[in-house]
């Protein structure tokens, strides 16, 4: 699911740049990636598991662009859970480590 949204991290293996991340992979379904960015921001901020995640992402000195599409693949990882359980959304019942 990930992979079609293109959040997936791409690492590029070739020549003396080894083992460098180049950011996400560049197929798959963009307009998906596209609806996600600002739902990301709105839960950085009210969400209490994505503003945890957010933060500590934040202390780390991760880049803006980063903590944005960590937090695009952790909803997308939520909306997937909530649909495949059937249950609504509760973000005080899971931690941050097991998502």
């Amino acid at each position: 699911l990930t992979a079609y949204a293109r959040l997936s991290p791409m690492v590029r293996q070739s020549g003396v740049s080894l083992d460098k991340r180049r950011g996400t992979s560049p197929q798959g379904h963009s307009a998906l990636k596209h609806c996600l960015y600002f739902p990301a921001m709105v839960a950085g901020k009210h969400n209490p598991l994505i503003a945890r995640f957010w933060q500590r992402l934040k202390a780390q000195n991760k880049p803006g662009k980063l903590i944005v599409e960590a937090c695009m693949h952790k909803l997308l990882a939520i909306v997937y859970g909530v649909l495949k359980s059937k249950q609504p959304f509760n973000p005080h019942q899971i931690s941050i480590e097991e998502t």
